[in-house]
């Protein structure tokens, strides 16, 4: 197994990236391997970030009566967006995810040789330099 170390945010577009992926039939054995391994890997990772963003918006935001956090609808995303009761709390909340998104994380990850790919058109290119990493370069005769 090889490693990598990633901040919390590259795991999330990783995870993204993996989850258009993993999904294919036809990619070939051992490069669909090494991706659910690694799926698996940052899916641990992702499941700790979204418990910690879940404390911090527990801590920040503002709740109803009954406890639940509050929401608004963006008006320019129309999503959906915590409130918070001062700016104060709203600094804090993002300055602490922040923090949260750059702090770096190991992840383990199975290699596989680049040459396995030259027949594997299944990735777009944002998926290829996402997942760039994990495909290594055959060694040359002198550095055996």
């Amino acid at each position: 197994m090889s490693k990598i170390t990633m901040t919390a945010g590259e795991i999330e577009q990783l995870g993204m990236a993996l989850g258009g992926i993993i999904s294919k039939d036809d990619i070939p054995f051992r490069i669909s391997y090494a991706l659910a391994k690694l799926t698996k890997e940052v899916e641990r990772e992702l499941k700790i970030l979204v418990e910690i963003r879940q404390k911090l918006v527990k801590t920040h935001a503002l709740h109803d009566d009954k406890g639940k956090v509050q929401t608004d609808k963006d008006l320019v995303t129309k999503q959906e967006v915590y409130k918070f009761a001062t700016d104060q709390a709203k600094e804090a909340y993002m300055k602490e995810l922040s923090d949260l998104l750059i702090m770096k994380v190991e992840i383990e990850y199975v290699a596989v040789p680049v040459d396995e790919m030259k027949n594997v058109n299944k990735f777009s290119p944002l998926q290829l330099k996402t997942l760039m990493f994990m495909f290594e370069e055959p060694k040359s005769p002198e550095s055996k």
